[in-house]
């Protein structure tokens, strides 16, 4: 924050709503750089970039991160996970496959881990398994559909008041989650160590899952940002893979954004 600013985000000052206004409707129009659902809606853009200026979150972080839905300002799993991490919350992934994630939590003052859940036939009983974002990228819907249920349940207090659950954030495209019970299992006392070497496999995974998912050159961005912080414990063949897979985001993004330019 600077003066009077509401925001002040790398070079980008916003000094009243008007300023917000102004950046919501360029954002609008600038396909291939925000999320598809922001298209053509400059108030919901603006209903982001004020949540996000709440969070302390400058506008392009808070439209990658933040959708509107059913009025609703709501966190992506990422976002949420990322909150609580810097707040100090620990977290570790106990298991997280097509067919199940599962997460354990432990929150600053507790000496105690919590572990959440989240199934395909959780998945199902809530009408989501047939979509196409969940056909193709299962593992990654599941952990972020067990992340955000976890946040929610163990640490919300880190999350932001006023803020509700994403259905998964940039990977569905915002979509509202119906209600569903899912499961809080008892955790062990003590969690079995993880080797560095599969703790950066499973980022490299999480990353690859991420940039096959992405629709805009600012989740891109974020993934290739992800990446760079493990960047020196990659090794050739996953430095090429991460390479591979970016360049083939990027490449699908351009015939998007070119079809749709023909298109019109």
């Amino acid at each position: 924050m600077s003066g009077d600013s509401l925001a002040v985000s790398g070079a980008v000052r916003i000094d009243g709503f008007g300023d917000v206004a102004r950046i919501a409707d360029v954002l609008a129009k600038a396909e291939g750089f925000v999320p598809r659902q922001y298209l053509g809606r400059p108030p919901a853009i603006a209903a982001a970039i004020l949540t996000g200026i709440e969070l302390g979150m400058g506008p392009m972080e808070s439209i990658r991160a933040i959708h509107i839905i059913e009025g609703k300002p709501t966190m992506s799993a990422e976002l949420m996970l990322a909150r609580a991490r810097r707040a100090g919350v620990r977290t570790r992934w106990l298991e997280t496959s097509a067919t199940v994630a599962r997460l354990a939590v432990m929150v600053p003052g507790d000496t105690e881990w919590q572990v959440m859940a989240w199934t395909w036939e959780d998945a199902q009983r809530a009408g989501v398994a047939g979509k196409d974002n969940w056909k193709r990228h299962p593992a990654a819907m599941l952990r972020a559909r067990c992340t955000s249920a976890a946040m929610r349940a163990f640490c919300p207090e880190y999350l932001g008041a006023g803020v509700y659950e994403s259905s998964s954030g940039e990977l569905t495209g915002g979509e509202p989650l119906e209600a569903v019970a899912v499961r809080v299992e008892a955790a062990p006392a003590a969690l079995p160590a993880e080797s560095a070497g599969d703790a950066v496999a499973r980022e490299v995974e999480a990353i690859r899952e991420l940039l096959e998912a992405a629709d805009s050159a600012e989740q891109i961005q974020a993934a290739r940002g992800r990446a760079k912080l493990i960047g020196r414990r990659l090794s050739a063949e996953q430095k090429a893979t991460m390479a591979s897979a970016a360049q083939a985001a990027e490449a699908r993004l351009a015939a998007t954004v070119t079809t749709t330019i023909e298109g019109d």
